[in-house]
């Protein structure tokens, strides 16, 4: 169904991708591997006609459909070739329900062809069922009434992809980190639903950090390492730890916490949660929260810096916080890293030193010009481009230099800025959704370890939210499982397997 053969894009005579040549066949599930800023998603802007590739030259080399050469240098032009496009990063309308988010641009209208054709209108009842249609399609029960904002990152990547499909002529359909925010019980309905669109004749290209999935729901492989296809496997050829190697050439060791940090003195504390509960965090511990989606464990973060409705009091050694009042959070050095990057965690169009700088002038007075008179001081660029280029070493960052903007990097990249902020930062109380989200694995476990090293280091304690069970078994103290809005258990992780964590997950205990 498609050719690419020596496909290469460069960005400031700066190759990205390098004679990357592959084919995919009508039906195939075909996965794309490799670490953040291997090419994944530079290869994947080619072929959806992203914007910025044509703006910035364009790209060498040939893609075929159906044998025949084509040039792809708009949305348009891809689209009519059957092709479609699911970001990391997602791109839906605020303001708008579930619903005409699907249909954009695709609405059904009455009186189209009429005398006055400019009296036609939208036909909401037939846009309506397309929706449902869709949506049941990828074995989602969202209401397509549902305003967008209202849902939560995991349900927000079902109406992307349902979206996408609502076009009845996609022959090819790339996904990018598609179960980057779904828990277990999601990722399995949505891997499903890909097979079920594979057998339709569809073509799919499946981006995933998780090589369980990519194990598990592809025909074949390709891994990409620094813009240039190292390997292709067959089904009857995938080996977990093969694909690991190819990635980033070289051994993976895996974070894991040794010694505990934490002691008996109650630093912070969830108070007034249902039924009366409290969730309290012990001074210098990992405290780990999960849950499947929509269990209550994203209010407990987001509540407290008033991204979210919250109803619990929130108490820091001894006294009472203001829900939201950031300015007070932060004097506290109390620190938020949410899950959703690129709305609530980086300036995207600022370059990389402002996102890793931004708001820490006081824990880092050397960032300052005039320290004695902050106020009216400028940045003293030199150590904050010193501090930034360790940062980009040490987190592995790939990226042009400090100069560049967030917005132009890869979507893990993107993530290691954030975490470097929260370094940069040296909170007390460091809150971090998700801190492994659309991340390789070999940057899965810098950042892990870089969470370990502050808390040893600087004594920070940390709440981690995450759906990656095993890593939170690796690096945490406790774990807390919320279920249907509660704290179900907390566990000693001294004694705890990953069975029990699971069937915590859905209110079960371990017989």
């Amino acid at each position: 169904m498609l050719e690419v053969k020596q496909l290469s894009k460069s960005f400031e005579g700066n190759y990205v991708l390098k004679n990357v040549s592959l084919s995919i066949e009508s039906g195939e599930i075909y996965g794309l591997i490799g670490a953040n800023g291997s090419g994944k998603s530079t290869l994947m802007n080619i072929l959806n006609g992203n914007e910025k590739i044509r703006r910035t030259g364009g790209y060498e080399g040939e893609i075929l459909i159906d044998g025949k050469k084509i040039k792809i240098e708009n949305r348009a032009q891809s689209e009519a070739q059957g092709i479609a496009m699911v970001h990391q990063e997602l791109a839906l309308f605020s303001g708008m329900t579930v619903g005409e988010n699907i249909k954009i641009n695709r609405e059904n209208v009455k009186g189209k062809g009429l005398f006055v054709s400019e009296l036609a209108y939208v036909d909401q009842k037939k846009n309506r069922e397309d929706a449902v249609r869709t949506l049941e399609r990828i074995g989602s029960e969202i209401d397509p009434d549902s305003q967008i904002d209202r849902l939560a990152l995991n349900q927000k990547q079902f109406v992307e992809i349902a979206r996408e499909l609502d076009n009845q002529n996609v022959r090819l359909l790339m996904l990018d980190e598609p179960t980057s925010s779904l828990n277990i019980t999601e990722t399995k309905g949505l891997l499903t639903c890909i097979r079920e669109i594979a057998r339709e004749g569809i073509a799919v290209l499946f981006i995933s950090h998780r090589l369980d999935e990519i194990m598990e729901v592809c025909d074949r492989v390709s891994v990409l390492r620094d813009g240039e296809l190292i390997s292709t496997y067959k089904k009857e050829e995938f080996d977990a730890e093969k694909f690991a190697d190819d990635m980033v050439g070289r051994e993976i060791v895996k974070a894991r916490r040794h010694e505990t940090q934490s002691g008996s003195q109650v630093l912070f504390s969830y108070r007034g949660l249902p039924e009366n509960q409290q969730l309290d965090v012990y001074q210098g511990e990992v405290l780990g929260i999960t849950g499947l989606a929509g269990q209550g464990q994203e209010d407990l973060l987001d509540g407290l810096f008033g991204m979210k409705k919250a109803e619990y009091e929130a108490v820091y050694q001894g006294k009472t916080l203001r829900r939201g009042d950031t300015e007070q959070l932060i004097q506290n050095r109390i620190y938020y890293l949410s899950e959703d990057r690129s709305s609530a965690s980086l300036l995207l169009d600022s370059p990389i030193w402002e996102n890793m700088v931004f708001g820490t002038e006081k824990v880092h007075p050397e960032f300052l010009r005039f320290q004695k008179c902050p106020a009216l001081s400028m940045l003293n660029h030199k150590a904050v481009n010193a501090h930034t280029r360790k940062m980009i070493e040490l987190l592995n960052i790939v990226c042009r230099g400090p100069e560049q903007k967030v917005r132009e990097l890869s979507g893990g990249n993107q993530q290691k800025v954030c975490v470097s902020r929260a370094i940069t930062f040296q909170p007390e109380l460091l809150l971090i959704g998700e801190p492994t989200r659309g991340i390789d694995v070999y940057s899965k476990e810098l950042i892990l370890e870089w969470l370990l090293k502050i808390n040893k280091e600087y004594h920070t304690t940390l709440v981690v939210a995450s759906g990656e069970l095993e890593e939170l078994l690796r690096i945490c103290d406790r774990i807390a499982v919320m279920h249907q809005g509660k704290v179900f258990k907390i566990f000693d992780n001294n004694n705890t397997s990953l069975e029990e964590l699971t069937l915590a997950l859905y209110g079960r205990e371990l017989k």
